[in-house]
């Protein structure tokens, strides 16, 4: 009996024994793929020798005076082989006495950037950051020096200046030019005449209105009814001049390059 009962004891066993193996046979195979290859794409911004050194152009020898419009240089970017969605930001930076305030004045000197759009030179700013978004290959900008006939030019006289040019080539993502952030803002400048108290000029910055390339005031005469309206200038410079006493806020329209009304700021106060 007991060794019958021993004989079914090492079945068992052996019977459980086989199912625990059995239990942790599962069928494997592999699959390999090798040398796959992957690589960063190409970023090859460059200025072809244009802006390379600290002094890329001198006019010292030339000066400028009331009334002049001239080129001072110019300068290419090229993105050769570049393989990403790029945007350049371009800044003219205006430095020493002939750029400075004098006598609560602006400097009459403006500094203009210009790129070459078919054939053509387009005004595409001032001494605010542009940005050019889906640059071509090859880009060609200049930079266009004016000096406006002021009543107060006299005190520019003899005075030196030096101006910077920055450009900063980043990649965007998606190849979409990025939107400027916030609504629409200006902020307007009255730059009151040397001789005539509550007489003067003004002069406006505006972000966040895209084309904006001239600008107008409406005003108050001295009647504190009867508007006036300045001629139509572009963005850096003058407008004026007009009647204002800061007790009347103006209203300011702005015009892209061909001359159309695209946007306009009401009741808006000129800081001094």
């Amino acid at each position: 009996m007991k060794k019958k009962s021993l004989v079914t004891l090492v079945l068992i066993a052996v019977l459980a024994f086989s199912l625990g193996v059995g239990t942790v046979a599962y069928f494997k195979k592999d699959f390999a793929s090798n040398n796959n290859a992957v690589r960063g794409a190409k970023f090859e911004v460059d200025s072809n020798g244009t802006l390379d050194k600290d002094v890329e152009f001198d006019l010292s020898g030339d000066p400028l005076y009331p009334g002049i419009n001239k080129d001072a240089y110019t300068f290419v970017i090229d993105k050769k082989g570049t393989e990403v969605p790029v945007r350049y930001e371009i800044q003219l930076t205006p430095s020493d006495p002939l750029f400075e305030i004098v006598n609560g004045k602006n400097s009459p000197v403006k500094l203009y950037l210009y790129r070459k759009v078919a054939g053509n030179w387009e005004k595409i700013g001032g001494t605010e950051k542009v940005m050019v978004n889906n640059p071509l290959t090859l880009e060609e900008f200049k930079i266009g020096l004016e000096w406006p006939h002021t009543d107060y030019d006299i005190l520019y006289q003899g005075k030196t200046g030096k101006i910077a040019i920055n450009v900063l080539a980043t990649q965007v993502d998606g190849g979409a030019p990025p939107e400027e952030p916030g609504d629409p803002a200006i902020t307007g400048t009255f730059l009151e005449n040397a001789f005539l108290k509550n007489f003067g000029y003004v002069t406006v910055n505006v972000r966040n209105v895209p084309e904006a390339a001239k600008f107008s005031v409406v005003y108050k005469l001295s009647d504190g009814i009867t508007q006036g309206e300045t001629e139509i200038v572009n963005i850096g410079e003058q407008a004026g001049m007009i009647y204002h006493n800061g007790q009347t806020n103006v209203d300011i329209k702005i015009f892209d390059q061909g001359g159309n009304l695209i946007h306009t700021f009401t009741d808006v106060t000129l800081a001094k």
